[in-house]
Formats: C-alpha cells, structure tokens, sequence
C-alpha cells in the first residue's frame, strides 16, 4: 500500500508540472499531427524530401526553412505501425558560439510564448521522459570526447505538454558543442517533439522506482 501511495503521490507530481495544453491535438509544422502516416506527412511537407535518406522508418528533409531559420533539417520518425511519434528539427551548424546563444535565445523566447514556462531542470537534471535532442546532443559530444576532442550540453530547455485525454508531447530546445580543438569546435541546436502517453510515463516511474528499490536492497 505504502508503495502504490507513493507511486501515485510520484505521478500527481509529475503530472502537476506538465503544461496543459487547451487543444484536443498538438499541431506541428504544415498541419501536421502525430499519428499521421508517412503518406500523409509527405503531402503536407513543403520542404524538399532527402530521398537517398529516407526509409521504412524515417522521413527527411533538404534544406527546409523552419521558424525562420535556412538549413534546417528536419526528420520524421514513424513507429512501426506506420504513425508519425518523433519529429526533430537540426539547426545548422554554426562556428560562433554567440552566433548560436542568440538563436538559441530567439527560439527560446518563441517557446516561452507558445508553451509558458519550461519544466526547470537545469544542471544536467532532465525529466524522468527523454526524447531525441537530448539523445542527438548526448551522442555527438559523447563521440568527439571519446576521441580525444569536446563536447557537451551548453544550454537547454524541455517541456511536457498535455493534450486530449492522455496525450503528451515532450519538447526539447538543446544546444551543444562539438569538435576537435585544433580543427575548430561547432555549436548546434537540435529540438525534439515526441509523443507518449500516460500509460508510458507511469512504466517509467515504476522502472525508476524499482531501481531505486534495488539499489536500497544491496546497501
């Protein structure tokens, strides 16, 4: 009993800082939602279609103008049912890291309007859901430091969002660099949009709390 009431009183609070979202569907880019299936994303794209990139799983585009920035790529990641659950947006690289601060700054102001305020973890804390920016960023700055260059999270940002009945979008603004000094170091900015529902974030606050149980059990 005392585990269940502590695992309710867990998702109460985690729910509680999610930001609601007044919409029965979350809109992205083109009119696009997720669940839409790979031919529907590919006729509300505007962007040009990498081909030679694209497969069963994963569409992406060349090039595209996305929030007002050129060189975006950007990809969509189908579950494999063939419905749309992840879309990723790269910035170009850039080769000034006060060049990346301001658009970093620029975009998360545009955030902060549409969304409110972000979750609030800072320091290398991050929600108990992780989605793909942080995962492109955490792969990037991993590989260069493994061979001898840098790498790591300069800045970042992640909401939950909250729609329908049990929808969740997790939104994720990271910036980060990469490189080897002596070639020159790139700052990035990757977001993230992936979907998931309340039945996946209580399966991950039980792994999280079965984890933490072992770890009690050993000492």
């Amino acid at each position: 009993m005392k585990r269940l009431l502590a695992m309710l009183l867990a998702l109460i609070f985690v729910m509680s800082c999610s930001c609601a979202f007044a919409e029965d569907t979350f809109i992205l880019r083109n009119g696009i939602e997720f669940g839409d299936t790979m031919d529907e994303v590919r006729e509300k794209e505007t962007a040009k279609w990498d081909e030679a990139d694209c497969d069963e799983d994963t569409l992406r585009t060349n090039n595209a103008t996305a929030a007002g920035f050129n060189e975006v790529e950007i990809l969509y990641n189908f579950d494999s049912t063939g419905k749309l659950i992840e879309v990723r947006w790269y910035l170009d690289s850039d080769t000034s890291s006060s060049a990346s601060d301001a658009d970093y700054e620029k975009l998360y102001k545009a955030f902060l309007v549409k969304y409110g305020a972000p979750l609030g973890y800072q320091n290398g804390e991050c929600y108990i859901y992780s989605g793909g920016a942080f995962e492109a960023a955490s792969t990037s700055t991993t590989v260069f430091k493994l061979i001898g260059g840098v790498g790591d999270i300069r800045d970042y940002a992640e909401w939950d969002i909250t729609y329908g009945d049990d929808d969740h979008v997790k939104i994720e603004l990271v910036q980060y660099y990469w490189g080897i000094p002596s070639d020159g170091v790139k700052y990035n900015i990757a977001i993230s949009y992936n979907y998931f529902d309340d039945a996946e974030l209580l399966e991950l606050m039980q792994q999280k709390q079965q984890e933490g149980e072992a770890i009690l059990n050993d000492i």
